[in-house]
């Protein structure tokens, strides 16, 4: 079974804004507010590191930024700022069909990156 690209996209925005996932993972940020910059330290005990399917996405991200950042950018704004189409067309000064159409992109690369 093949796994929904746009739930992936959303469980690695709430990765990124410091929340925690299904899985119970809270990322490096989370972690040094809670505990001080010695918590992004590997050896720090207690707390789990980033969930498979959150890293599979952020390398896909990475990736995004290097090659598509105009479709990468729509994508922290959808997924991570979780604002709506229309503010986020606004704030990036392109219409709300450009922008759904950066985020459909997005979805669907990730699909290809997946069956890669």
């Amino acid at each position: 079974m093949k796994p929904d690209s746009e739930l992936l996209l959303h469980q690695w925005g709430s990765w990124m804004r410091g929340g925690e996932i299904s899985s119970g993972g809270v990322n490096i940020l989370y972690r040094c507010q809670k505990d001080g910059a010695g918590a992004s330290h590997c050896t720090v005990p207690g707390e789990p590191h980033m969930p498979a399917s959150v890293e599979v996405v952020e390398k896909f991200c990475c990736q995004l930024k290097q090659h598509r950042r105009h479709v990468y950018r729509a994508v922290m704004h959808y997924f991570v700022g979780k604002e709506s189409s229309e503010i986020a067309a606004k704030k990036l000064k392109i219409t709300t069909d450009i922008f759904e159409s950066r985020i459909h992109h997005a979805v669907t690369s990730l699909d290809e990156y997946l069956e890669y």
